[in-house]
């Protein structure tokens, strides 16, 4: 029987304490695992965001812009106040618009990368929260562990309970391998035998010869 089953059987009022401790902690831990998915369902976001808009940059820097955003909103306000106060023909007006229009694109550009840079840091910022606040969850979630441990700890001493662990299940050991062991006189005595059958084979070879 576990000891959570243990646990709900017992009449005993420590024990019956200890249990509502053990919901309380339960819920708690609960609360910060969903927690946890939601800053990291987040943070999956903002990082694919900001690996998206790292590149929009890196092709941005390679394009030509016009370095002096604050001259070409000078040249713009210029236009649009000369278009607004100077009497012109339809001519004139229409080719001062299409300077402004032209001025005005500029801007946008050289902006562009202004804003994306704007932006990639504000996400850099908000990267940086999600861990921190993922780093506080995970550590009040091994507080609330410990907590529990010491209770459960607690409450088995109550019950008079031991901690189960199962078995390991042990390797067979290795057989040894058996070798046939041979000593000098026996390699000696296998030499005396060779020596002796080599004349012997070279006589009867001479014989053979005849």
């Amino acid at each position: 029987m576990s000891i959570n089953s243990l646990i709900k059987e017992s009449v005993d009022p420590k024990v019956q304490e200890i249990s509502q401790e053990l919901d309380k902690l339960k819920k708690q831990r609960l609360g910060y695992i969903i927690k946890m998915k939601e800053l990291q369902h987040k943070l999956y976001y903002k990082t694919t965001e900001q690996e998206a808009i790292s590149k929009l940059i890196e092709i941005e820097k390679k394009k030509p812009r016009h370095d002096n955003i604050g001259k070409l909103k000078r040249m713009q306000r210029s236009l649009e106040f000369k278009i607004s106060t100077e009497s012109m023909n339809l001519q004139q007006e229409k080719m001062t618009v299409m300077k402004i229009n032209e001025i005005s694109s500029k801007i946008d550009a050289a902006m562009k990368l202004t804003r994306l840079e704007r932006k990639s840091s504000l996400i850099s910022g908000d990267i940086v929260g999600y861990n921190a606040a993922l780093a506080e969850n995970a550590k009040a979630i091994t507080e609330v562990d410990y907590k529990l441990d010491a209770l459960y700890s607690n409450v088995r001493k109550i019950l008079g309970v031991s901690r189960y662990k199962p078995k390991q299940a042990t390797k067979p050991k290795p057989q040894p391998k058996v070798q046939q062991d041979i000593n000098l006189e026996d390699i000696v005595v296998i030499k005396k035998k060779e020596s002796k059958q080599q004349p012997e084979q070279s006589k009867n070879s001479d014989e053979a010869s005849k």
